[in-house]
């Protein structure tokens, strides 16, 4: 009678602590069958009924009080027993998945039950009247199951236990080594209350997600507002291929494509911010290195420091000494200051005038080539017989008919300068040969720069 006082009293004191707490959970009534499992070679499925109350901690977990009562009986040739079972469980549900219109769940837990061992005339078998065992039990039950959502606040339940007695007395015999167990199946309604309508179940109810329609990514990034964000930091490039989704990338033409912001483009240790060639690494010569732009001319004598002899650093120039090249016509190439004397052309023979540039497609002089040229100024007025052809020579580079026009233009603007600071033109002699015969090979940048010359050849 007191176990039957306990059983009736659950349901309301379930549903009062509902309400006191808002919890969200659910409320059902089920109905089936049991079979036991024990001695008895041929047992019988008889009823079974529940009441469950569910009440929800977390999202795929539930605690579950269940109130039931179950029949079970079963006979031999030589004997019977029946027994009405009554039991108060609590159950661990877990929901592997989300919840959705089928969704399965899993139960195990603890319960406490009450037996009575009786024969066909409802007279207790000997051992439950002798009192060798007691008839409150505790056991095991576990199981799953399906529920199906009709509606929203809905659930049609189907559900099987196992239940581990932990007694050899559900038939009032004590034979063998195991336990009697017994199984419940049932189909059941569940009424669900509490909660907030989530359209897109992504656990934020629907007054307050952003998005109710799209469940939130939960990404780490503004989780809360249950809208999904495609790209946290807005720069254009979508998470899934973004390497760096909370960093917006800055979008400066190197790499935009990665979504990783590239503080230093070129790695040179100078940022970006303040590094005035920002995809070009600084070459660390001690000249100007803290600007991030390589100087491959440090001195600017036109010779690229890869080849010369004296560079020129801010240390050097900070000191006053001048590092550029000399361009006189003696050793011009190492880039190194040097004094020659006067130019000495031999006759039949040719030397090249190395330090005559002109400005990039044109027959301009540079200022530079005015210093060398007076130089050959003052050996032709030293030695008034001498008759010079200067001769013209370019690259590979650009048509054939191209370089041969730019080459003999070249050689005149030699020949004019020379005329404009008192050389007479009988003694001077003009030819342009294009790109014929280099002294260089053309396929590196240095050898296409040595067959750009201009030479002087000796006639008398």
């Amino acid at each position: 009678m007191k176990f039957k006082l306990i059983f009736c009293s659950l349901i309301p004191l379930l549903l009062l602590a509902q309400v006191l707490f808002g919890q969200q959970g659910s409320f059902g009534l089920k109905g089936g069958g049991s079979r036991y499992f024990g001695d008895f070679t041929d047992s019988r499925i008889e009823p079974f009924s529940g009441v469950a109350l569910d009440l929800m901690f977390a999202e795929r977990f539930s605690g579950q009080i269940l109130g039931y009562f179950s029949r079970l009986s079963a006979e031999d040739s030589t004997a019977y027993f029946e027994t009405n079972v009554y039991g108060l469980a609590g159950f661990l549900k877990i929901l592997p998945l989300k919840k959705q219109i089928v969704t399965p769940f899993l139960l195990g837990g603890l319960e406490y039950y009450r037996i009575n061992p009786a024969d066909k005339g409802n007279d207790p078998l000997p051992n439950n009247a002798n009192g060798v065992y007691s008839l409150n039990r505790l056991g095991i039950p576990v199981g799953g199951g399906l529920s199906v959502f009709p509606t929203e606040k809905i659930s049609i339940d189907l559900e099987a236990l196992y239940h581990f007695s932990f007694t050899d007395y559900l038939d009032d015999l004590e034979a063998g080594e195991s336990t009697d167990r017994y199984l419940t199946a049932a189909i059941g309604i569940s009424f669900h209350f509490g909660g907030l309508k989530d359209t897109d179940n992504d656990g934020i109810p629907d007054k307050q997600d952003a998005d109710p329609l799209r469940p939130e990514d939960f990404d780490g990034f503004e989780d809360f507002d249950g809208k999904p964000d495609p790209d946290n930091d807005e720069d254009g490039v979508p998470d899934v291929r973004d390497l760096a989704p909370m960093e917006p990338e800055d979008i400066d033409g190197f790499e935009d494509e990665d979504g990783v912001p590239d503080p230093d483009n070129d790695q040179d240790g100078i940022p970006d911010a303040v590094d005035l060639a920002p995809n070009e690494k600084e070459d660390f010569d001690n000249f100007q290195d803290a600007d991030g732009a390589p100087d491959p001319d440090n001195d600017g004598d036109g010779i690229p420091d890869e080849i010369d002899l004296c560079p020129g650093t801010d240390e050097t120039f900070s000191r006053g000494i001048d590092t550029r090249e000399t361009i006189n016509g003696y050793e011009d190439a190492d880039g190194c200051p040097d004094k020659k004397p006067e130019i000495a052309v031999e006759k039949g023979e040719s030397i090249i005038l190395e330090g005559v540039y002109f400005a990039t497609g044109s027959a301009e002089l540079t200022q530079n080539s005015r210093t060398i040229l007076d130089k050959v100024v003052r050996t032709l007025k030293e030695n008034p017989k001498i008759v010079v052809e200067i001769r013209g020579y370019t690259d590979n580079t650009g048509s054939y008919q191209t370089n041969m026009r730019l080459s003999r233009a070249r050689a005149d603007a030699v020949k004019i300068y020379l005329i404009n600071n008192g050389i007479d033109a009988s003694r001077v002699r003009t030819r342009g040969f294009g790109p014929e015969n280099p002294i260089a090979p053309n396929t590196t940048r240095q050898g296409r720069a040595k067959n750009r010359r201009i030479e002087f050849y000796r006639i008398n």
